[in-house]
């Protein structure tokens, strides 16, 4: 394995992009309404939910580790190319996002939508490659 070199600022830019994607992708003006609409709440319930902060902070700090693990991988493959990161990240989405992810629809106690998969993965899957996009740029 080759020696990678880490940029912290990189990786931080990276997770902030993500969480910019998914806030996007959850508003009313992309696919807010039916992802509410596909987990039973109402925009007024979404607006009383309480400590979301620590959803934000728990999932930023995912995707800290999830940048660090992507530029680690992303320098050791020697990708240079925004070709080759969408690859990389296609490759990570399917074998590891996709296919963990249909387990909590196999195995849930209450039936879940299709739907509601395919949005959530959707979202993962511009996710990656928005931060492998940046990885693989900005080194």
């Amino acid at each position: 394995m080759t020696s990678v070199t880490i940029n912290i600022w990189t990786i931080l830019v990276a997770a902030v992009a993500s969480m910019m994607v998914g806030m996007a992708w959850y508003s009313q003006l992309i696919f807010g309404k039916p992802w509410m609409r596909l987990i039973g709440m109402t925009a007024e319930q979404m607006k009383g939910a309480k400590g979301v902060w620590k959803s934000y902070l728990a999932t930023f700090i995912g995707r800290i580790i999830m940048g660090a693990v992507l530029a680690i991988l992303i320098g050791s493959l020697g990708v240079f190319t925004i070709k080759h990161s969408l690859l990389v990240g296609f490759v990570l989405w399917l074998g590891f996002v996709a296919t963990t992810g249909m387990s909590e629809y196999f195995f849930s106690v209450t039936p879940k939508s299709w739907a509601l998969y395919f949005l959530n993965t959707g979202q993962e899957l511009v996710s990656i490659f928005v931060m492998t996009i940046i990885l693989t740029l900005w080194r």
